[in-house]
């Protein structure tokens, strides 16, 4: 007669691989944990230095308008019936709209 098995039959093997499973994830926590040491803290002395350098009054400084522009790319036909709507998180401003109100 053959063995009978009590419970599940691949209780080692599904045991070995959560115990894998989670040495990678401690390894990549730490990895992450450990990069993060390295950099250096802003100090406090340089920021005071700066605000106490800076003018009194400040002035405005011009700023270049954007030059990147994705409607060439856009308008390649191997893109076939392209639609795209590009939108500043930050502002809710619509910065590209290509076919946005039809739809797909």
């Amino acid at each position: 007669m053959s063995e009978s098995t009590n419970g599940f039959p691949y209780l080692k093997d599904v045991a070995k691989g959560a115990g894998i499973g989670l040495g990678v994830l401690a390894l990549i926590i730490g990895g992450f944990s450990v990069g993060g040491i390295g950099t250096a803290a802003p100090s406090e002395s340089s920021s005071a230095i700066e605000s106490t350098s800076a003018s009194a009054t400040p002035s405005a400084t011009p700023t270049d308008a954007r030059t990147c522009s994705v409607s060439t790319d856009a308008s390649d036909p191997r893109l076939g019936n392209f639609q795209a709507v590009v939108i500043d998180a930050a502002t809710d401003t619509v910065l590209f709209d290509r076919n946005a109100d039809k739809p797909a």
